[in-house]
């Protein structure tokens, strides 16, 4: 297979309107969020809107900040 999906998709491909809703969503919400809203996988969300280049606004993760930050205290108290 090409890696094209399957006619039995789960929640039915992407369509003008799904694809406007992801666009509209995208910026201000989660991939989570917007998979439940229009009943896709949120690896399919996140993959759509990479593949139409859009660029998430919500801010990074607090998990993922504060291990960046702990990494530049650590350096700094190296002296590196």
């Amino acid at each position: 297979m090409s890696g094209a999906r399957s006619d039995d998709a789960p929640w039915g491909g992407w369509t003008r309107e799904t694809i406007a809703m992801l666009r509209q969503l995208w910026p201000t919400h989660s991939a989570g969020h917007i998979a439940a809203e229009i009943g896709a996988t949120r690896n399919a969300v996140i993959g759509k809107a990479h593949r139409l280049g859009l660029q998430s606004k919500l801010p990074g993760s607090p998990v993922k900040d504060a291990r960046a930050d702990e990494r530049a205290d650590r350096a700094k108290r190296r002296g590196n």
